[in-house]
């Protein structure tokens, strides 16, 4: 009876494909209505369909992949336009639309930086860091030269972001107790201090005069380095020129919402194109997700302004330190390590108890710490290393000195110590000797 079922499953499916069906998959989309043309949407304003159709116009294939809706609870979202298998492409960005480092450093901005004697981001290091006060320039002077090609693009962005960073001294006194509260004064003095070295120096020589001098201020360099952090994909940096990951900013691309979902996106090396694949199911009609990341609310909010309640990757940083100057601190940073490394296994058997008796939890939860310590080490960047390098070696010349002091001292102490006893028994035998003179003259 089984088997007539499936049989009779089977041939159902066959009919339905005979019958024209492009997917079974559509099943799943009925009742869903066909998608508006993307130019016919009321509900999109002007500069979104002057955004459209400048792809349109730059040969950029999404019409049929996708459709900009504004969606309940998430805004302004992408949905499908087909059904969506897993590993298919859902979006493919040209070379000739994308922000990256390379386009950036060929800019007028790119030649600016350099004839005032700044960062340009040609040093091919290991940072997405190294290149951002350049990326974010670029930015600005992309969204207020409206005869750029990028235009369209750039009246899309939004200009109030809701991160902390632009958040009242209110505002942000609600976040005290939490993690994110200092983090959040390191990150503004570190945007100011990247002004001040940057975006400053070229507006006090108005490198672009043909622009409104708001483009040098810290209001705009701020949105244009939250709107990259927010917004900008980080991919291997090779085709750039780098050792590491770099950060591209790609259009359409960045319109996907956030979702718990299994997605993921490489840049091709061999065609240029920004590409975004999916890794599950999605039907015709339904918003695509991009997983953002797995990310606690702090990290969320500090970067993209949104938190999600019950988020399962939520944590809490806790801060704990021992002082170089306690007794045993090498000892007692090994056994805090141990802790870490231990396995849930060893923690409810109360192995991890052995530290307290200065022992070793197991053999596996060893090899654990000095692999945790030789993958610490080797991904300590270049300078660090030889920071720490000339400190440890410094310490251990200082050391060697002064152990030889300490010998030379006790030696000499000693030296001093026999010389006083010396000098004693002389005197005594002196004293002896006068006493025994007067007893011969009496």
């Amino acid at each position: 009876m089984l088997g007539g079922r499936w049989l009779w499953m089977a041939v159902l499916v066959l009919s339905l494909l005979a019958h024209g069906r492009a997917s079974i998959f559509d099943e799943f989309d009925s009742g869903t209505e066909d998608v508006v043309p993307f130019h016919d949407r009321e509900d999109l304003d002007q500069d979104m369909k002057d955004f459209l159709e400048w792809l349109t116009a730059k040969g950029m294939n999404f019409q049929s992949q996708v459709d900009v809706a504004i969606t309940n609870g998430t805004g302004r979202g992408l949905l499908a336009r087909r059904s969506f298998m897993p590993g298919e492409t859902m979006l493919a960005v040209p070379p000739e639309l994308l922000i990256t480092p390379d386009m950036a450093r060929r800019s007028e901005v790119g030649r600016a930086f350099r004839e005032h004697g700044l960062d340009d981001c040609s040093g091919g290091e290991d940072s997405t860091y190294e290149c951002m006060p350049l990326l974010a320039m670029h930015l600005t002077v992309l969204y207020y030269n409206e005869s750029h090609d990028f235009h369209p693009w750039m009246k899309i962005l939004p200009r109030k972001l809701t991160t902390p960073l632009f958040w009242s001294d209110k505002e942000r006194e609600e976040l005290q107790g939490s993690n994110l509260y200092n983090m959040l004064d390191g990150w503004t003095m570190n945007v100011e201090k990247l002004h001040r070295s940057t975006a400053r120096v070229l507006g006090q020589h108005n490198v672009f005069p043909d622009l409104p001098k708001a483009i040098y201020s810290l209001k705009e360099f701020k949105w244009a380095y939250a709107t990259i952090f927010a917004r900008a994909f980080d991919v291997d940096g090779k085709s750039f020129g780098f050792s590491g990951r770099q950060r591209i900013m790609a259009p359409m691309a960045d319109l996907f919402n956030h979702g718990d979902v299994k997605t993921s996106y490489t840049f091709n090396a061999a065609s240029g194109h920004f590409e975004l694949f999916t890794q599950q199911f999605f039907s015709r009609g339904e918003q695509i997700f991009m997983n953002y990341d797995s990310k606690n609310n702090a990290e969320f909010l500090l970067q993209y302004g949104f938190v999600i309640e019950s988020n399962p990757h939520d944590y809490v940083g806790i801060a704990a330190s021992i002082g170089n100057d306690q007794p045993f601190y090498r000892d007692k940073s090994l056994d805090c390590l141990r802790v870490l490394c231990a396995t849930k296994e060893e923690m409810e058997s109360g192995e991890s108890r052995k530290i307290l008796r200065g022992k070793q939890i197991s053999d596996s939860n060893e090899i654990c710490v000095y692999t945790t310590l030789n993958i610490i080490k080797n991904d300590l960047p270049h300078n660090v290393k030889t920071a720490l390098i000339l400190r440890r070696d410094e310490k251990r010349l200082l050391i060697l000195n002064l152990s030889r002091y300490q010998r030379l001292l006790a030696r000499l102490k000693e030296r001093t110590k026999v010389h006083r006893v010396s000098d004693k028994s002389r005197s005594k035998r002196k004293d002896e000797d006068d006493e025994d003179d007067e007893d011969d003259e009496l």
